[in-house]
């Protein structure tokens, strides 16, 4: 992915939420960030903000799903450890 697409995907999805909903500020915080050209949206938060931007992606953005669940399998972060 590239930075562009990252940038439109979280603009996409961020998009489609209120700006008073709790997952539009956990999307607020999202970091794009460059490895040898590609491009990841990284969001740090606790599990149930994860559960709740998982949620969302399932009625407003499907094709964030996958690598939603894929972090919240992968049990990073303090709820993780």
């Amino acid at each position: 992915m590239n930075r562009q697409n990252a940038t439109g995907d979280l603009l996409r999805f961020s998009g489609r939420l209120t700006l008073e909903s709790r997952e539009y500020a956990v999307l607020k915080t999202a970091v794009i960030e460059s490895s040898l050209g590609d491009f990841t949206v990284e969001i740090l938060c606790d599990e149930h903000d994860g559960v709740l931007l998982l949620d969302r992606a399932e009625e407003f953005f499907p094709d964030a799903v996958s690598y939603i669940q894929r972090g919240l399998d992968s049990g990073c972060g303090p709820q993780g450890t």
